[in-house]
């Protein structure tokens, strides 16, 4: 009789689980804690509006040449003209540039975007150094003063 009881007892607490597993109670399982490990700090960039009018100028063989920018600056999207001998290249407002975390720029300019110019701004917003591919058979660098 004891392993009757035995069985008896087995197949009442069999019941009680299958019962506790229809309503639904998962078993409990023990996970691992996450570990919480601090960032480290990154630096903050904050970009000064581009928004306005940039001049710079160039020595050529023929002289002085000044170089004028106009940007507009919507969220991180921008969008310009390039006065250059009299003759204004302007951007594709289907294709603005944008400006990645650290400022940086590629503005195309003209059909097919014949003017590339790259550029960066400095930490205060007032200069923007650049590379403008397309004035000349190798890339001119001017940096462009806040008018």
């Amino acid at each position: 009789m004891p392993s009757l009881r035995c069985l008896q007892t087995f197949t009442a607490a069999a019941a009680l689980f299958a019962i506790l597993g229809a309503c639904g109670l998962a078993p409990a399982v023990s996970a691992p804690r996450p570990i919480a490990r601090p960032r480290p700090p990154r630096a903050e960039v904050t970009i000064r509006s581009l928004t306005g009018t940039w001049v710079a100028v160039r020595e050529t063989p023929d002289g002085a040449e000044t170089l004028t920018l106009s940007m507009v600056q919507s969220g991180d999207a921008l969008a310009g003209t390039l006065i250059v001998q009299g003759r204004a290249l302007a951007s594709d407002p289907a294709q603005p540039a944008h400006l990645d975390a650290a400022g940086q720029f590629v503005l195309g300019l003209g059909h097919a975007h014949e003017i590339v110019v790259r550029g960066r701004p400095d930490a205060m917003g007032d200069r923007i150094s650049t590379s403008i591919s397309g004035l000349s058979a190798l890339p001119v660098v001017v940096t462009f003063a806040r008018q």
